[in-house]
C-alpha cells in the first residue's frame, strides 16, 4: 500500500510539475526579450575592401541562445535577412549588424570583426556590403563561419 501512495505522489508530482514547466514556456513565448546569435556559414568568401560575398552559403542560418530560455532553430536564409536588416526591425534600427567572421586563409584559421550591411542574397551567393573593425579580412578566403550576435527577435512558439 505504500508503494502505491508513494507511485502516486510521484505521479501527481511529475504532473504539476509538468503543468508548471508549460505554463512557464507560454509565458516565456510571449513576453520573452531574447537575445539570439546567428552563424552562416558558406563554402568561400571574397572581399574587395567594400563588399564581402560568401560563395556557398548554407541555405539555412543556425539560430540559438541561452537566456532566458535555451533554444536552438534553423531558418532559411532569405528569411533571417529578412528579419536582421529589414528597416524597422529591433536589429536594423540600432544600427549595423556586427559579427565575427572566422575563415581559412594561406592553409590557416583567422578571425576578423565586420560591420555588415545591405545584404543580398543570388542563388547560393550572400553579399554583403561590410567594413573590419577588427583585423583584416584577406581578398579571398575558405570554409566561412559569421557570428552575429544580440538580435533581438521572438519568433513565437519554441
Amino acid at each position: 500500500m505504500n508503494s502505491r501512495r508513494t507511485a502516486l505522489g510521484f505521479g501527481v508530482a511529475a504532473l504539476i510539475g509538468a503543468v508548471a514547466t508549460e505554463a512557464l514556456a507560454q509565458q516565456i513565448d510571449a513576453n520573452a526579450k531574447i537575445s539570439w546569435l546567428a552563424i552562416q556559414t558558406a563554402k568561400s568568401y571574397r572581399f574587395d575592401g567594400k563588399t564581402l560575398t560568401l560563395e556557398g552559403i548554407s541555405p539555412s542560418t543556425t539560430l540559438f541562445a541561452d537566456r532566458p530560455v535555451r533554444v536552438a532553430k534553423q531558418i532559411p536564409t532569405p528569411d533571417f535577412l529578412k528579419i536582421v536588416h529589414t528597416a524597422g526591425s529591433a536589429t536594423a534600427s540600432s544600427g549595423p549588424v556586427n559579427a565575427g567572421i572566422t575563415f581559412v586563409a594561406n592553409s590557416k584559421l583567422a578571425v576578423a570583426t565586420v560591420e555588415l550591411h545591405a545584404p543580398k542574397i543570388d542563388g547560393s551567393s550572400l553579399s554583403y556590403r561590410a567594413k573590419v573593425i577588427a583585423g583584416s579580412l584577406p581578398p579571398a578566403g575558405g570554409e566561412t563561419s559569421i557570428f552575429i550576435d544580440d538580435i533581438p527577435w521572438n519568433p513565437g512558439g519554441f
